[in-house]
């Protein structure tokens, strides 16, 4: 299928693909991508997509959330097409993602930086993936609702519980860093 688009259209596109969004959407292509060049190619994909489909967006205020699903939505198309491998957004036997590692890799200059990719990495699937997009995105939670297709109630719901995940999960690894001092 052919899309024709007009230079108005596209010219739109660029103007609202501010760099802020463009790097929300590259941090999430790398958080649900293996490696970087998954996560580059999951960008482009997605960024063909939306161009494609700019004109049915009604409300250019719900840009960013509108990507941001469009990212989700074509990463899980790929791995439905791609019915050998066997995992779900943020499986937790997978790697975590070229941010996170990013992330771990920075504890030099931040110490905690590395505790809590480590955190990060022993939550459910579920709760990684609705935290970074509040947190380490910035998504408001009426955003993070319209990416995940749930309301802002089960937004909040989730949130909750994955802080409080969070919070355990941080203090077993304060308990067993403390513990391993006491050796």
């Amino acid at each position: 299928m052919v899309v024709s688009l007009d230079s108005a259209e596209v010219g739109l596109f660029e103007y609202v693909l501010t760099p802020a969004i463009m790097d929300v959407a590259w941090r999430y292509c790398c958080r649900l991508c293996k490696t970087r060049e998954d996560a580059e190619d999951l960008l482009q994909e997605s960024l063909a997509h939306g161009l494609a489909r700019f004109g049915q967006l009604r409300d250019l205020s719900r840009f960013k959330s509108w990507l941001m699903s469009i990212v989700r939505t074509q990463f899980l198309m790929q791995r439905r097409r791609n019915t050998a491998e066997k995992f779900t957004i943020y499986d937790r036997e997978q790697d975590i993602g070229c941010s996170l590692a990013d992330l771990a890799a920075s504890a030099e200059a931040d110490p905690l930086a590395d505790i809590v990719a480590v955190s990060m990495s022993r939550l459910a699937a579920e709760q990684r993936e609705i935290l970074s997009l509040f947190y380490l995105d910035g998504l408001s939670l009426e955003e993070s609702g319209r990416v995940l297709g749930i309301s802002t109630g089960a937004v909040r719901s989730r949130l909750y519980r994955a802080r409080g995940a969070m919070r355990r999960e941080l203090k077993r690894l304060s308990l067993a860093a403390h513990a391993e001092l006491l050796r």
